[in-house]
């Protein structure tokens, strides 16, 4: 299985190859990453791999809210707005951590137990900051 945080670099994959991807693929991104915009980025990624493959949009993420990097003393005056997001770092682990381990103890482990964390009714619950869309 595949966990890509924040990807970037559609231009050079394009959709033929994602297409040869043959392992189940989780995309995450943030709404507020100017790096690797949703629209050019995320969702281009998304969209081009093959089935099954799940896609988690944080609402209030930048690039650098999937690295504790931010945290680092002087960071923030090196890395700007990407440093600027309005969703805390500790929240974005917790979903980014929760929905990275039950995605690979799903698809590499076989662990069906983790389905309940990877469904609609939970994440829109308790990840509220997180539009999920799930494609088995």
């Amino acid at each position: 299985a595949l966990v890509a945080l924040a990807p970037g670099g559609y231009n050079a994959m394009f959709d033929e190859n994602l297409a040869k991807v043959y392992v189940p693929g989780l995309v995450m991104g943030g709404t507020e990453d100017a790096t690797c915009p949703l629209d050019i980025e995320t969702r281009p990624i998304y969209n081009g791999l093959p089935r099954p493959k799940s896609k988690a949009e944080l609402t209030g993420a930048t690039h650098m809210s999937f690295t504790n990097v931010c945290s680092i003393p002087g960071a923030a005056g090196i890395f700007g707005d990407m440093c600027k997001a309005t969703m805390t770092e500790t929240r974005a682990f917790e979903i980014i951590n929760t929905l990275t381990t039950a995605y690979l103890r799903k698809h590499v482990n076989g662990e069906t137990g983790m389905d309940q964390w990877l469904t609609d009714p939970y994440i829109s619950q308790s990840l509220s900051e997180v539009t999920w869309i799930d494609d088995p």
